[in-house]
Order: structure tokens, then sequence, then C-alpha cells
């Protein structure tokens, strides 16, 4: 018996691939939107969830990008690239931090250095929490695209 003779594998088979791709958008966009809830105020861990969610839909949307309108598509794509672009360098300053925090425990002659450098990042990623806020404004605001 194979996987086609399930009905309702069958129905999804037999459904325009427009409608897969507006059900698998939709499930993208509500997870990063759970995950990402109150972005500015998320720890490292959680901003990191988020990231992953919104390279997910990123790529869900760039896979079945022929299926929307382009006048809903691009808005929406942009605003999930710098969206994303800016959670993935908070992500890389976390990483940063946490091979600093590495140094300045176990490294003598590199703590003060770590220290000092460790503090910068966490001034630009404090700074950045207004830009996050801005672009989760942003996201949010701008509509899902629509199907052609």
């Amino acid at each position: 018996m194979g996987d086609t003779d399930d009905p309702a594998r069958r129905k999804l088979l037999d459904a325009p691939a427009v409608d897969h791709a507006g059900r698998v958008l939709a499930k993208r966009h509500r997870k990063l939107v759970r995950r990402a809830n109150g972005l500015h105020k998320l720890d490292a861990p959680h901003r990191h969830r988020a990231r992953i969610a919104a390279k997910k839909l990123r790529y869900a949307t760039e896979f079945f990008a022929d299926l929307f309108r382009p006048a809903t598509l691009k808005p929406y794509r942009r605003v999930l690239a710098k969206l994303q672009d800016d959670l993935g360098w908070g992500n890389d300053m976390a990483v940063a931090d946490g091979l600093l925090n590495h140094l300045e425990l176990h490294h003598r002659k590199a703590a003060a250095g770590a220290g000092y450098a460790r503090g910068f990042l966490a001034a630009r990623v404090a700074d950045d929490r207004s830009n996050q806020k801005a672009l989760w404004k942003r996201f949010r605001a701008t509509g899902r695209p629509q199907s052609r």
C-alpha cells in the first residue's frame, strides 16, 4: 500500500501547489510570531530560536516565491531579510560574548582585553534593542504574500 492510497495524502497531492505554499508560509509565519513576540526583550537563547524560525520562513518564502504576487512578496521578503540579518548579528554577538568570556576566565593575559571587548559588544547589543523593536513592528505590519 503506497502513500498515495491514503485519502488524506491523496487530497494533499491533488491540491494546487499554491494552497500548500500558503499553508506552509502561514505556519512558518505563526511560528516566528510566537517565537519572536517581545523580540527586543528576549534573551540570547530565545532570540536564537526566533532567528531559526525567521530563517525557515525566509527559505520557504524563497522556495515558493513564484506562486505569490510580486507586489505583496517583495516587501515581505525585504523586511524578513532585514529581521533575519539583525537576528543573525545578535546571535554572532552572543557567540562572541561566550568566546570572550572563556578567554576572560581561562587566559589571564587576555582577560583585560576580553573584558573590554565584552563590554563594547554588550553596549552594541543594548543599542540594537530599539532597532529590533522597530524591525519587529515593521515585520508585523507587513502583510503576508498573496497568491497569484
